[in-house]
């Protein structure tokens, strides 16, 4: 019965793997507990062992799910890796290549510390240094010795001249013939030929040191010119390197730019293959650390958990007694209301008359051959709510409006009023959210009018109400609300616009307007008998109180009257 209803699925057309899917799912229940990261999985069953061995396979397959899910980026990681390190490992190669080929055709061959043209010129600096040091030291040290020869007389006083060996014998000559003068000198006079002859030897003797202290100032002159010759050797060669060097710069800059590009590629392969053994390290499963961990398994129940067999009688005799308790009250207000008399929609006059029995209009089906005819019901007598002020033109209309406003002369807003507090009475009462309004004699200009004061009114009392015209010919409510023609209900019905664009706000109150619209084909009228009810029922969700604006009284207007709870007549 419920297959043939649709209220259920039929099996049949299932497979077996579908079914038990779908009684899978109904029976799991997995949900966060609050204010953790723990998730708990329940899975119900017939059998106590299946409902545990359910849960607990589950748990497992996502906990190793999530390991493998972490093992898949792993290897596709892997692999992209291995084939990056590959080319990086020939660019290395061959940029290495290019530096030395280049650095042999430039000739920057590298020396221990430095390319060897800057050993070289490093080196010149040094040579030209210590030539220039060599050559000042020895012209100071001729320079000594002349100023002690020329001063003193003896080169006593130079490390130099007393440093030479030749120096050295002659001094010593010179002591034994000082000291042989000496000893002449107390037995002998001067002019002694003893005396004589041994003063001759120590002055041949000081002539022989000054002439080997002149030797060693000419020697250190010579000394000094070499050192000057080679430093300007040295000076010219360094002049030639600083020529090359030039040149050598340029083609270190673009040596030292391969270099660098060089090394990044080094250190990215070295990167590279350090992540690169991280993934193979990791690439087993096994050795994947999952997403989530077991707290604790599930054990097969001893008791069942549903149902409870206390509760739900309780349960269950509780709603029965609600059941039937709403069931009671439903038939006793039914049984009330087919003693109790509905308010009758109302007539508004245009004359001050008391009251007017006016005879409900029952559709009469001509009757069956072995049928009864039934007397009509006794008319109801429908109450007046006041007097409208009867305009003849869309313009006198606007003026009592206007007027009225300003001052109700006319009794043109205290009828709205009373209108409104009686349709608010019906909706409190009977729940009324249909309100049809239908003139008979009057035109559809003067409800145009009425409904929208009576429109306006319900605005007035903070209520959401909306217009709704049906009337197709006649109608002024657009007019009178200050409003442009456009797209309305019929619109909407055939689908030409949506509801954003038919409903409109009143631009002096709260109140809104569904328009007619701009469609007027035979299959928008179809279309206008057949949901005109939804439309009226969506509305009725949405607003307080519908004025359904049917215009003059017609053989359609009968029909669009009855789909309201209530209705206002102009008469």
């Amino acid at each position: 019965i419920l297959i043939a209803l649709g209220f259920t699925d039929d099996p049949r057309l299932m497979t077996p793997q579908e079914r038990a899917l779908k009684r899978y799912f109904a029976q799991l229940n997995v949900y966060q507990v609050p204010l953790s990261n723990v998730i708990e999985v329940k899975y119900s069953s017939n059998d106590p062992a299946t409902a545990a061995q359910v849960a607990n396979a589950l748990v497992n397959t996502y906990v190793v799910s999530t390991a493998e899910a972490k093992a898949i980026p792993t290897a596709r990681a892997r692999e992209w890796l291995g084939g990056q390190i590959t080319e990086l490992r020939q660019k290395l190669a061959k940029s290495e290549a290019a530096i030395e080929s280049f650095r042999a055709e430039s000739g920057l061959l590298k020396g221990q510390t430095s390319t060897l043209g800057a050993q070289e010129l490093s080196e010149l600096n040094t040579q030209i240094t210590l030539a220039e040091t060599a050559r000042t030291d020895a012209e100071e040290r001729a320079r000594e010795i002349n100023e002690l020869l020329s001063t003193r007389g003896s080169v006593d006083a130079s490390t130099d001249v007393l440093n030479s060996p030749n120096v050295q014998r002659l001094r010593e000559q010179q002591a034994t013939a000082s000291r042989r003068v000496a000893e002449l000198s107390a037995v002998y006079l001067p002019n002694h030929p003893k005396m004589m002859a041994a003063q001759n030897d120590l002055t041949s003797v000081d002539r022989q040191i000054r002439n080997e202290a002149l030797k060693v100032v000419e020697g250190l002159d010579q000394q000094a010119k070499i050192a000057k010759a080679r430093q300007d050797s040295l000076r010219a060669r360094l002049e030639r390197m600083k020529g090359d060097t030039s040149t050598a710069n340029l083609d270190d800059v673009k040596l030292q730019a391969m270099i660098r590009d060089s090394t990044a590629d080094k250190a990215l392969l070295e990167s590279l293959l350090l992540r690169y053994a991280d993934a193979s390290a990791r690439q087993d499963i096994a050795t994947q650390p999952g997403f989530a961990r077991v707290i604790q398994v599930a054990d097969t129940p001893t008791s069942p958990s549903y149902p409870k067999t206390g509760p739900m009688v309780l349960l269950l005799t509780m709603a029965g007694f609600a059941l039937s308790m709403g069931l009671s009250f439903l038939m006793e207000i039914m049984r009330s209301a087919n003693g109790i008399s509905v308010p009758q929609p109302v007539e508004t006059l245009a004359s001050p008359e008391p009251e007017i029995n006016v005879p409900q209009l029952q559709p009469q089906a001509p009757p069956a051959p072995d049928s009864k005819v039934i007397p009509a019901a006794k008319p109801v007598p429908w109450p007046v709510l006041g007097v409208l002020p009867a305009g003849t033109t869309e313009r006198v209309n606007q003026e009592l409006m206007r007027v009225s406003g300003q001052q109700d002369y006319f009794g043109l807003m205290s009828t709205s009023s009373n209108a409104t507090n009686w349709a608010l009475e019906l909706r409190n009462s009977i729940s009324m959210r249909q309100l049809a309004l239908v003139s008979m004699g009057g035109g559809a200009s003067d409800s145009s009018m009425a409904a929208v004061v009576i429109a306006r009114s319900f605005a007035a009392k903070r209520a959401r109400v909306v217009v709704v015209d049906l009337a197709e010919t006649g109608s002024s409510v657009e007019m009178l609300f200050g409003l442009p023609v456009g797209p309305g209900f019929v619109d909407l019905l055939t689908g030409s616009a949506d509801f954003t664009k038919v409903i409109v706000r009143d631009p002096s109150s709260t109140a809104h307007l569904l328009r007619f619209g701009l469609e007027r084909s035979k299959i928008s009228k179809d279309l206008l008998n057949q949901k005109t009810d939804a439309v009226l029922a969506a509305l009725g969700n949405i607003y307080d109180v519908v004025i359904v604006h049917a215009g003059e009284a017609s053989s359609s207007t009968a029909a669009l009257v009855a789909k309201c709870q209530a209705a206002l007549i102009l008469a």
